[in-house]
Order: structure tokens, then sequence, then C-alpha cells
């Protein structure tokens, strides 16, 4: 349970309360960790600079993908980082135990990616790359832009964790993402959490290189991998 002022608290069978503390940060725990390969190869293209906020400690660090792991920076630049996230220090427990693991489930992977959709798409929507790609006419009419799509990141396993819902919406040369479904649809989009990660390493490497033969590229692909996410608006 969260309180108000971002406390987690862990309820006890016997109907006593604590609040959840860790031995050591949340930075010493990342930073001590041996990163295992299949990990790495799952947060590979994810991100490049994503900053980290922990609310319930105060605690604020970078994330860093090189060639050899994720390094982590204890502070945030908020000029050289991405995006940054908010979680909470068992999150990042959490995260500790996905990087020293062989295989990470689909459940795992699927926080993952629903704790990072919103803050990366957001970010990803203030670039000047991304904004040329979504507001740009030629392009627009090739992938038959819609201005409000509602969005569904579906859950592998719904007893564990709930899908979770996101509207984005164009307005002008400005484009949102917000929680919930908002307003009536011109597009519906049904992703697992695979979906996502294939549409994140597509856009950031089209970042890396730039120019805009990357983002037509990206155009085309997008219209072949938007096929299988679509879903029927009477639904």
């Amino acid at each position: 349970m969260i309180t108000p002022d971002s406390r987690v608290v862990n309820l006890k069978d016997d109907g006593s309360w604590e609040y959840l503390t860790f031995a050591q940060s949340s930075l010493d725990t990342l930073q001590a960790i041996k990163q295992t390969p299949a990990a790495l190869k799952f947060f590979h293209g994810l991100f490049d600079i994503v900053g980290v906020r922990v609310l319930d400690t105060g605690e604020t660090f970078t994330c860093v993908q090189t060639d050899t792991g994720i390094e982590f920076i204890d502070g945030i630049n908020e000029n050289s980082v991405g995006y940054t996230v908010q979680i909470y220090a068992y999150q990042a427990e959490r995260l500790a135990r996905y990087l020293q693991t062989e295989d990470i489930d689909e459940i795992e992977q699927y926080r993952v990616v629903r704790s990072l959709y919103e803050p990366m798409t957001s970010a990803a929507l203030k670039n000047t790359g991304v904004l040329w790609f979504m507001n740009n006419p030629l392009i627009s009419l090739l992938v038959n832009r819609k201005r409000v799509v509602h969005i569904e990141l579906r859950s592998p396993d719904p007893e564990q964790e709930n899908h979770v819902y996101y509207t984005l919406f164009g307005v002008s040369n400005k484009w949102l993402i917000l929680d919930g479904h908002h307003g009536t649809p011109d597009r519906m989009l049904s992703m697992n959490h695979l979906d996502v990660l294939e549409m994140c390493r597509h856009v950031t490497t089209t970042l890396r290189t730039e120019g805009w033969i990357g983002w037509i590229r990206l155009a085309k692909w997008y219209v072949g991998w938007r096929k299988k996410v679509q879903s029927n608006l009477s639904n």
C-alpha cells in the first residue's frame, strides 16, 4: 500500500503494518549487482540515458546504457537524460533482481515496460525529430495519421497485473500521451509488452541515426507493425 506521502506500507497477516525499508540505498544495490547478458539483451535499445526518482526515499540517479552494461550514476542531469521515471524502492529492488537473472519472465517484462511506457512516450513526443515525424504532411498521409488513438497495454496475466490504458492525443502540432481512455477514438491499438519493445527499439535507432530517410523507413515499418496491433473501433 502507498500512503499519500509516497511511503510504502507492508501489511502483515496479523493486521499490523510497518513501513517498507531496505538495508541499503537503491543506488548502492544496483551498483553492486552483476548484470547478466540475458537481462542486458532485454534492456538493450530501450533507452540511452534515463533518470530515476525513488519516491519513498528521495533518491535520484541516472541509468546509462554502455557497451558493457547499464551504469548507475548518482543524481540526475535534466539536460542529458532522455526522460525520467518515478519508482519506489521496492521496484528498484525488483529491477536489481531482473538484472541478475538469466530469464526475465513475461510478467516481470510487462512490469518494466509498463513503468517506462508513459514517461518514455511523453519525452519522445517532445523530441524535435519525433515531432517532425508526427506532423510532416507526407508522412502523416503515408501512415494515415489519426489524432485520437486509444491504446491498451495488455498484461500477460491480469490476475497479477492489470491491463493499462492510454490516449494519444494530437492538437495542432502538439501531441500528448494521457492516462486512461479519453474522447472518441479515431483508432484503437491493443499491444503486448513485446509490441512496445519493438516500437521503442525502432524509434531509438531512428533517433540515433537521424535524417529524413530514417524517418521515412520508420513510417513504412510502422504501417506494417500497426496492422498487428490495431483493433476494430467497434470492440
